[in-house]
């Protein structure tokens, strides 16, 4: 028997990747309204559909749906929302998320969570700061960290974070 999370994810691939121009209406349409974008963005089967999609299969519109997440303000929050499958326990805020090294290594390492972090200006700010050594709760996002010149040189000082920022094009 399927878990609630698999039919969630089930029902949303069918509302989303059911018919390509469809799905884009359907998911453009969720967004428009506050409280569904807040719904699907705390669904983790939902937020699967759209940030979960491998890397390199890309069908008609998982480019669009994604596309039109990282531009929307639940972002973060489906973010978390995905994150919490592998972090159950870290997802209740960026900073709680971010706070660990060795968690934005990890992070770093899947290219699934890298893509979802690195497009997410909160998050992808929050993981350049901790592997810079510095406490993430500081600072909003990376526009927070990029305007202080302590953060920037920790940066550049810091090969990994360095690294993070050089290949997320939300950070450049």
């Amino acid at each position: 028997m399927l878990g609630v999370k698999s039919l969630d994810y089930n029902n949303y691939y069918a509302a989303l990747k059911g018919n390509y121009r469809k799905g884009v209406h359907r998911f453009r349409t969720i967004l428009a309204n506050p409280q569904l974008a807040q719904e699907f963005a705390q669904n983790v089967g939902g937020v699967s559909v759209v940030l979960g999609w491998p890397i390199g299969h890309d069908d008609k519109n998982s480019r669009e749906l994604l596309t039109m997440l990282l531009a929307h303000e639940v972002l973060t929050a489906a973010t978390l929302t995905w994150l919490s499958q592998w972090y159950p326990e870290d997802t209740d805020s960026a900073d709680t998320l971010m706070d660990d090294a060795t968690r934005c290594g990890e992070i770093k390492a899947d290219a699934l969570m890298w893509r979802a972090v690195t497009a997410n200006p909160e998050l992808v700010g929050k993981l350049a700061v901790t592997l810079a050594g510095l406490d993430c709760s500081q600072y909003a996002d990376i526009a927070a960290a990029a305007a202080s010149s302590t953060v920037m040189a920790a940066i550049i000082a810091a090969p990994a974070a360095l690294n993070a920022v050089v290949s997320s094009s939300t950070a450049m």
